[in-house]
């Protein structure tokens, strides 16, 4: 008798249930593996569990959905066609050849490599979120710190220095940095912008003419020049910067407007009405136009920049106002016609929203709120679709993460963010602090939710690596980059009082790896002598069809060359032929940054 046999082997017998990033990292590539064979044998076995497969049973959660035929009178196709068109799940079971593959829910072997540790000298301190120039060098700000100078109005900046903007290598080898000066700015709290014309602009939130912050342009050699001070009627504490299709510049103020009125110094003032925020446009001239003035009923605070939409409206936040003072989403032409497209409430869906939405592929928009949700009010993340449906995908509970304030979509489709505390935490007194130490002052976590939603913390900083992750940018080798606004070389931790702690240090810029995840057969179809088979993929990843025709897997051939994926699944076929067996394999070929 005649029957299809399929072998299935568990992950964990080839590598353990741990993730061990030193022996994988090593590997070239990435394996899944399927069987197919027509083998004259008395039954359909699984050898995973040394039993027979009937109606519902199933291995590795897939099911079998039809009777299997036992026997046939010769290993032809018209034997097996039934089996691939009723059985396709079954077929594809996952089979571990070296090394298994990992879900993405189990994304736990990402590594860090600090690439710089900031002193708090001349190159700054408290970094800011970073970019990628086009030269392939990294652009950044930093909050504090910098040449020493006095502030226009012949103060002592407080924060200790004004702040600076950097260039650093891929490697950390500082190349320039340039120290703001109170009346071109100062305190950037924002990550640059490069825009078309090949120069770096950005915002700093405070300094200027009038002490509320400025627009300024850089080159790439470091030479800084002020394009427009904002004066607190018209914005005060311009955030992150973003270049339209037209061309123009558009971002907003944290707060200011024309309700701002204020005691005091044109620098850290004390103001009697802050103003709700604003939205402008700018010019890469300098030419300014206010687009909008927050009202609170509409929205009130900002913390976050614009995103542009596919049909050329910006999308925002706020982090208070609107219906229930817990924040907002808006859009906004580029005419200042703004409409409310969310209300959050406090609840289940978060409240007060952080940080830059981001626009993903199928159109609907990520984003995230600083606090409530269902554990213990740490924050969200959450989609929102275009027809005003909001779906929270993440509650933070302290452990994962604690006030997310940063997202990133990358090339594969997942989507990376950063949580400002939270993670897994142990200080010098052998034990986490009390609740405001053991949340509001530990370091921070990265994270990744994938294409199917599931969510992975994948990094807890511990200090010595960094505190408060501030955003990452992925390189075009796929290898992420990021900052964090404390900790490092000098981080330490002390005690305020009444059981309080913080964090010294003055931020790193890093450089994480991941350990790519190996594909993974998806189903199977037969056309006349032609199989066809899926399997996932990660976009940009190189991939290669391999097969063999003996069950000890001693010789494997190509099947055609290496494929580039475009998109999350691939497909490829093969002619049915004379083999009394082929066991297939899709090979991962992994980049030399990702080995």
């Amino acid at each position: 008798m005649t029957a299809l046999v399929v072998s299935a082997q568990k992950a964990a017998e080839k590598l353990g249930r741990g993730c061990k990033a030193s022996q994988r990292s090593r590997q070239h590539s990435l394996l899944d593996t399927l069987v197919l064979a027509w083998q004259y044998a008395p039954m359909l076995s699984a050898r995973e569990n040394q039993s027979s497969l009937t109606r519902g049973s199933s291995i590795k959660g897939l099911s079998v959905s039809n009777e299997v035929p036992i026997s046939s009178p010769k290993p032809e196709l018209s034997f097996w066609r039934p089996l691939l068109e009723g059985m396709a799940t079954l077929l594809f079971l996952l089979l571990a050849c070296g090394i298994p593959s990992i879900s993405k829910a189990q994304m736990d072997c990402a590594t860090i490599t600090t690439l710089y540790h900031f002193s708090g000298g001349v190159e700054g301190g408290n970094v800011n979120g970073l970019i990628l120039g086009g030269d392939g060098d990294i652009y950044g700000t930093t909050f504090g710190d910098g040449v020493y100078t006095a502030l226009a109005d012949g103060s002592l900046n407080p924060y200790g220095g004004n702040g600076t903007a950097f260039r650093i290598t891929t490697n950390g080898v500082l190349i320039w940095s340039v120290s703001f000066d109170g009346t071109n700015g100062a305190n950037p709290v924002a990550e640059l912008l490069q825009a078309n014309d090949g120069n770096l602009y950005g915002t700093t939130y405070y300094g200027g003419a009038n002490g509320a912050g400025t627009v300024f342009r850089l080159s790439l050699n470091g030479v800084l020049t002020s394009l427009f001070s904002f004066n607190f009627t018209n914005g005060y504490g311009p955030l992150r910067l973003v270049q339209g299709k037209d061309g123009s510049l558009y971002g907003t103020t944290s707060v200011g407007g024309p309700r701002y009125t204020y005691l005091g110094g044109p620098h850290h003032n004390i103001p009697s009405e802050m103003g709700y925020g604003t939205v402008f446009g700018i010019t890469t001239n300098g030419l300014f136009t206010n687009l909008f003035f927050f009202s609170s009923t509409n929205g009130a605070t900002l913390k976050g920049g614009l995103t542009e939409g596919s049909d050329g409206s910006f999308y925002g936040t706020t982090s208070a106002g609107g219906t229930n003072d817990m924040g907002t989403m808006f859009r906004i032409y580029k005419n200042g016609n703004l409409t409310t497209v969310y209300s959050f409430t406090g609840g289940d869906d978060g409240g007060s929203p952080n940080g830059s939405l981001v626009l993903g592929r199928d159109g609907n928009l990520c984003g995230l709120t600083s606090s409530s949700g269902t554990n213990s009010g740490f924050g969200t993340v959450f989609r929102f679709k275009t027809n005003g449906v909001l779906t929270t995908l993440v509650s933070f509970n302290g452990t994962n993460g604690a006030c997310p304030n940063s997202l990133l979509q990358s090339r594969d489709g997942s989507v990376y963010g950063t949580t400002q505390f939270g993670g897994v935490f142990t200080n010098e007194f052998g034990s986490a602090p009390p609740y405001e130490g053991s949340i509001q002052f530990s370091y921070g976590t990265i994270f990744e939710i994938d294409c199917n939603d599931v969510f992975a913390s994948v990094i807890s900083f511990n200090l010595t690596n960094g505190v408060a992750p501030t955003g990452l940018f992925q390189g075009p080798d796929g290898t992420f980059y990021g900052s964090t606004q404390d900790g490092g070389t000098n981080g330490l931790i002390f005690v305020l009082g009444s059981g309080r702690f913080a964090t010294g240090g003055n931020g790193t810029l890093f450089r994480m790896n991941t350990i790519p995840y190996a594909p993974a057969f998806r189903g199977a179809a037969l056309s006349g002598n032609v199989i066809t088979f899926t399997w996932s993929t990660a976009i940009t990843g190189t991939y290669q069809v391999q097969y063999a025709t003996s069950c000890d897997h001693s010789v494997w051939h190509s099947l055609g060359g290496e494929l580039l994926a475009t998109n999350n699944t691939m497909t490829a076929s093969d002619l049915v032929n004379s083999d009394s067996q082929r066991i297939y394999r899709i090979v991962r070929i992994l980049s030399p940054a990702q080995r």
